[in-house]
């Protein structure tokens, strides 16, 4: 049995942002993901975001595959980036 962990760079579009998850913060406003944002252009991402697979209706009703489970300023410091993937395991 292998301890790998993988990490994939997978579409931010393809990701749903549950803030009801989002341990109990809500929405994250930009403001709180600026200096983030700026680490993130000089160093690159150090940590990948944590996803979980939607179930099969959850895809239908959302239009998206995974949900956010862990690194939400990450999440929304690439999406305000514009960038288009983010590294993350699932």
């Amino acid at each position: 049995m292998s301890n790998t962990t993988t990490v994939v760079n997978i579409p931010l579009n393809e990701i749903l942002f549950d803030d009801d998850l989002n341990e109990g913060r809500g929405k994250i406003a930009p403001i709180y993901v600026a200096q983030l944002m700026n680490d993130i252009q000089e160093h690159g991402l150090i940590q990948p975001v944590i996803l979980s697979n939607l179930t099969l209706n959850e895809q239908a009703e959302t239009g998206k595959v995974y949900r956010l489970v862990a690194g939400y300023r990450r999440g929304y410091s690439f999406m305000f980036l514009g960038k288009p993937t983010i590294p993350a395991i699932i």
